[in-house]
């Protein structure tokens, strides 16, 4: 789900999963196969491997708009039969070679949907909470990239120098602590929020993508700032050209695992460390292995658009209109973590022994007291039982005892109680904080009423009044016990 701080202005959605061999098809769950060309293989639902979401579970997430990355849609190349290779770019978050399950062997659910983690993304103007992050070229075509460079492929590091948290490179007279952080001067910037592993309580890398060729959707400036144009109609501009997709820039966001701590194996992604990992292995020991070591640690993949109507605010500002929460939830077996060893069986140092701790609170209703807007809403609460009385209650503790109870009441309230006549038979003043009261059935001076019709008048000051009729069926007094 997604919440809005101000859940009147929902600024933000994402690109909503088409069906079909088309590019907006970017989720590929199901078993729909191409049975026409065969470079359109590359759009397939139908998919060969273990789990693959056969029955579209996936492709509902917050209404299309995130998956598994194990499940996304990939550019790159297509062999036919005649051998002929066929590039298809297309608007998509990954590539051929790094798409699909990556599961390292012996993994087993490392890189798949069983291996998926509950995730909250959390979207803020707070640059104190922002995550140093991958930003990642996703123009297919280098050539066509802001660089122009054979060397600016699509899911690399963007051919640019590193910015600050106003989106300005060192150069260019920004932060340079920020700019280049940790000594990242090349393709890192800021993403505005962050991600929070909510089952072990970590916080998580993050990375985003920005098309450098769509210079006019912000693709270009090294910046999370999606806009809200998904498409664009060409009929008549081009030959065979109808429409030119945009997806507001391409700012697809992807949230990674801890996967070192699950597979214990050091060469694989952390938990956050300020995008240490990617500058190492996406850009100062670049190779397609250390490539796959970054994106089989991610998890999920989210889309961006803004919604129309709708503008960011400006890098100084922040940037985040509405601080948006994305909750993102998968059913997971209860089992053991550590966040200091990965021998759950050594419990030094342990809470609950490594198991599942959780704590909640009452706070959030708890009794509060004037609300008397409140107070008058439940007044339809206020009763009087039994009713009717026929000689008994089970509040009686004997022979002798006759009662009632007016339940549901404030601390303070004034109650008379009347005959059908309108003579006053009894007045009760009440000042605690008990919710109730009992009536022994007795008038102002000590006498048992009797049996018949009586209004019950209630009056709670500054609030407003309550009026309950009572019937009640007197038994006679028994003295024989004696």
């Amino acid at each position: 789900e997604i919440e809005f701080e101000d859940e009147s202005r929902p600024w933000f959605s994402g690109i909503e999963d088409g069906e079909g061999f088309n590019e907006l098809n970017w989720i590929r769950a199901g078993n729909q196969a191409s049975e026409e060309l065969e470079e359109e293989i590359i759009f397939d639902d139908e998919e060969a491997g273990n789990f693959w979401d056969i029955d579209e579970k996936y492709e509902g997430i917050l209404g299309g708009t995130w998956s598994p990355y194990c499940l996304v849609s990939h550019s790159g190349e297509v062999t036919l039969a005649n051998g002929q290779s066929v590039n298809i770019v297309n608007i998509a978050p990954t590539v051929s070679g790094i798409d699909g399950d990556l599961s390292s062997a012996g993994g087993d659910y490392g890189s798949n949907i069983k291996g998926l983690n509950n995730v909250d993304v959390v979207l803020t103007a707070d640059k104190s909470k922002w995550t140093r992050a991958a930003v990642l070229e996703m123009q297919s075509i280098p050539a066509l990239t802001q660089s122009g460079s054979n060397d600016a492929l699509k899911m690399k590091l963007r051919r640019h120098d590193s910015v600050d948290k106003n989106g300005k490179t060192a150069a260019e007279g920004g932060n340079s602590d920020e700019a280049n952080f940790h000594g990242q001067t090349i393709g890192m910037g800021w993403f505005p929020g962050y991600a929070i592993d909510v089952v072990t309580g970590e916080r998580l890398n993050m990375a985003f993508g920005e098309d450098s060729w769509m210079i006019g959707d912000n693709g270009n400036d090294m910046i999370w700032n999606p806009t809200d144009r998904l498409e664009s109609d060409l009929s008549g501009q081009l030959p065979d050209i109808t429409t030119q997709l945009f997806a507001g820039g391409q700012h697809w966001i992807y949230v990674f695992k801890n996967q070192r701590y699950e597979e214990n194996n050091t060469s694989l992604m952390p938990a956050y460390d300020g995008g240490d990992f990617f500058y190492d292995k996406l850009e100062e020991n670049f190779s397609n292995l250390n490539r796959r070591r970054v994106f089989q640690a991610c998890t999920w993949v989210g889309s961006s658009l803004l919604n129309e109507g709708y503008e960011m605010l400006t890098p100084q500002q922040g940037l985040i209109p509405n601080t948006t929460r994305i909750k993102l939830r998968v059913a997971k077996p209860y089992d053991y973590y550590s966040p200091i060893t990965a021998n759950v069986n050594d419990t030094i140092g342990s809470q609950n022994n490594w198991a599942p701790l959780y704590t909640f609170t009452t706070k959030d209703i708890a009794a509060e007291t004037g609300e008397t807007e409140t107070l008058a809403s439940i007044m339809d609460k206020i009763n009087v039982v039994p009713n009717p009385y026929y000689a008994f209650s089970e509040y009686e503790s004997g022979k002798l005892d006759n009662r009632i109870k007016i339940t549901n009441l404030p601390e303070e309230c004034v109650i008379n109680i009347y005959n059908v006549s309108g003579t006053l038979v009894r007045t009760f003043n009440k000042a605690d904080p008990k919710t109730s009261l009992d009536w022994d059935l007795k008038n102002q001076r000590n006498v048992p009423v009797a049996g018949g019709v009586y209004i019950i008048h209630i009056n709670i000051p500054g609030v407003g009044e309550k009026i309950l009729k009572w019937f009640g069926v007197m038994r006679p007094v028994d003295l024989d016990i004696f």
